[in-house]
């Protein structure tokens, strides 16, 4: 019977705590209202709007996904600690490396 009582106790807590949501869940992550999401897949942003609804999907034709930002092309993208940089050429595709060898610009 506490089981019972217990089981329905947490499904009205997580029914409360839904409906009170102000933010999106997207591939794992939450997300605040007003939050821009990158999508690294199809390389596409898209804007938390709040309560699991989202804005258009916006997509980032001539821009490069690396480590986590989007580069405009033409952009000079420096990898960390100086290794190396690249330019993206748009699409998500990039021009050749130079090497850096840690001795930043």
């Amino acid at each position: 019977m506490f089981t019972k009582l217990f089981l329905l106790a947490m499904i009205v807590c997580l029914a409360v705590a839904a409906s009170d949501f102000d933010g999106c869940l997207f591939d794992g992550r939450v997300y605040q209202a007003g939050d821009v999401i990158t999508i690294p897949k199809c390389l596409a942003q898209m804007t938390c709007l709040g309560q699991n609804n989202y804005g258009d999907m916006k997509q980032l034709y001539m821009r490069c996904l690396f480590d986590g930002r989007v580069y405009q092309a033409g952009d000079v993208i420096t990898i960390p600690n100086c290794l190396a940089q690249m330019t993206c050429l748009g699409q998500n595709n990039y021009g050749d490396l130079k090497q850096l060898y840690g001795i930043c610009p």
